[in-house]
């Protein structure tokens, strides 16, 4: 199934968030930004359809996208700062500041989850050692072991023992390392994001500056760094 729509937000947050404001259309922001957006086309991956839906038995919908990106001409950016025409823009500063809040929370629960997946790669490490060592040991001290002669017989300890070693070879190389790249990709998007939330909190606080003269100006700049933040703070934090 292809289906052509044209997407008739302005915006230039990530195709995430742009795919986000397409199919939750109930947002109605419209912001004036260098770039254009348009959402030319899209389709599923799956081809597989419930009977009666449009959706696939799947519980991970994928979905192609295709966008067309058209920059906007030199006579409308010099009002780059001044258009960000939004619903209320008390609303949406708040909406920025709540999702700048999410955003650290999301990313101080990667920073766990990465200290738990490098903790559990240590101990799957520490039991192959400790596995191999013991499957060692009773290769070479096999007659002098208490082992009955049933599971001698069938060298079932060893069997065990050499099962075990797969499980935890798999889980610490290969499932570990998917899930750490995993994590560790959607925290590198998360910050990425946060430092465009702050970047563009900060620009909406200045466009919509009430103060008068310098003065106010510069009490707007800095209500506005300490509402979004900064770059040096994002760094801090992590």
């Amino acid at each position: 199934m292809k289906t052509n729509t044209s997407f008739p937000y302005q915006t230039s947050w990530p195709v995430t968030l742009t795919l986000f404001k397409c199919y939750h259309t109930s947002i109605n922001i419209s912001i004036s930004l260098p770039h254009q957006v348009e959402l030319t086309s899209h389709d599923y991956s799956f081809q597989e359809r419930i009977p009666g839906r449009d959706i696939s038995y799947s519980d991970h919908e994928a979905i192609n996208a295709v966008f067309k990106l058209t920059r906007k001409p030199a006579s409308e950016l010099s009002n780059c700062v001044e258009d960000f025409n939004f619903i209320d823009c008390a609303d949406t500063r708040s909406h920025l500041s709540g999702l700048k809040q999410s955003l650290l929370r999301s990313l101080d629960v990667c920073s766990h989850a990465l200290a738990q997946l490098r903790r559990d790669r240590l101990f799957y490490i520490s039991l192959i050692l400790i596995l191999s060592t013991f499957l060692t040991l009773i290769s070479l001290f096999d007659r002098h072991l208490p082992f009955s002669s049933v599971l001698r017989s069938y060298n079932i300890v060893p069997v065990i023992i050499t099962l075990i070693l797969v499980f935890c070879s798999l889980m610490a190389f290969l499932w570990n390392s998917m899930e750490y790249n995993g994590v560790l990709c959607g925290q590198s998007t998360m910050k990425i994001a946060l430092r465009r939330t702050m970047a563009y909190g900060n620009r909406v606080k200045r466009g919509d500056g009430t103060g008068e003269g310098e003065g106010g100006s510069d009490s707007e700049t800095s209500g506005s760094d300490r509402e979004f933040g900064s770059e040096r703070e994002l760094r801090s934090e992590r």
